[in-house]
């Protein structure tokens, strides 16, 4: 079984995970605001489908 991301993401040394997240802050931004239009998206959908 493939470990999850976040066990690995985790894993990394603190000081590795801020130079990551420093350098990527931009993609980073805008993977949450994706992340988080398709929640409300799916939560609507799954809505929409239970009437």
């Amino acid at each position: 079984m493939e470990p999850k991301i976040g066990a690995l993401w985790k894993a990394l040394p603190l000081e590795d995970r801020k130079v990551y997240e420093e350098r990527y802050a931009k993609e980073l931004k805008a993977y949450g605001t994706a992340m988080e239009a398709y929640k409300q998206t799916d939560a609507a959908y799954r809505e929409h489908r239970q009437d």
